[in-house]
């Protein structure tokens, strides 16, 4: 376990709550098993925040030797609307304009095969231009890792194309992501439950509803870059 994971935890567990440096400190090294080379203020306002800073942000300091737990930044943004209304041509807009926003991360294309998640090489542009469904994760400066996954989601739990369930798990355990935006049919389809599960991990849940852009290509493709714009608004 790295030093980010211990005190990771340890923020994601008391959000809200006022610690000591000490009481941090303490539990930090008592959730990584071994003596810490980084304490709280590491964490913490405004050392984190610094833009060459690649540490999150979990902690607000208050007065000399308090901080306020913050916890990570987690979120699972799913764009809601019944099958063919475009949710998946809206994501790849999306993975476009995150590369646009964020020039510097590191870019992830991520492939499952026999339930192993493989960093697969490829070039992102001719990956993007291809047909296929995508899953990306981004690897920000500073830290964050926000993961898309285009696939969409089964009609049933027994439905033999649980791609979506399977990337949503990889994305958060294999691959701690701190934002996934994915897509999901309205509030009856099981894989509303799946997503909601999550919140039990720390995530907090936003269900964005689709536009419907009719069949004209020109005003699809502006829909798609304005429903983009305003998911990447809420990282």
């Amino acid at each position: 376990m790295t030093h980010k994971e211990a005190f990771a935890r340890y923020a994601n567990a008391n959000i809200g709550k006022e610690k000591t440096t000490a009481e941090i400190d303490k539990e930090a090294e008592r959730i990584l098993g071994r003596t810490p080379t980084m304490c709280a203020s590491d964490f913490a306002e405004p050392e984190a925040s610094d833009p060459r800073s690649k540490l999150p942000v979990l902690f607000k300091r208050i007065r000399k030797g308090v901080y306020l737990v913050l916890g990570e930044n987690k979120k699972i943004i799913a764009l809601q609307a019944e099958s063919g209304r475009g949710k998946t041509t809206t994501l790849k807009a999306l993975i476009r304009e995150i590369a646009k926003r964020y020039p510097t991360a590191t870019i992830e294309i991520i492939q499952r095969r026999l339930d192993i998640f493989k960093i697969i090489p490829a070039d992102f542009d001719d990956y993007m231009s291809s047909g296929v469904d995508k899953v990306v994760v981004f690897n920000l400066e500073n830290g964050v890792k926000i993961g898309v996954i285009t696939y969409g989601d089964p009609s049933t739990a027994n439905d033999p194309r649980p791609a979506l369930k399977e990337y949503l798990k990889g994305l958060i355990n294999n691959f701690a992501c701190n934002i996934i935006f994915c897509g999901c049919r309205p509030e009856r389809n099981v894989t509303v439950d799946w997503i909601k599960s999550y919140k039990q991990d720390g995530y907090d849940i936003d269900f964005e509803p689709q536009e419907d852009a009719g069949k004209n290509a020109d005003m699809q493709n502006e829909r798609d870059i304005r429903i983009a714009l305003k998911l990447l608004s809420k990282v």
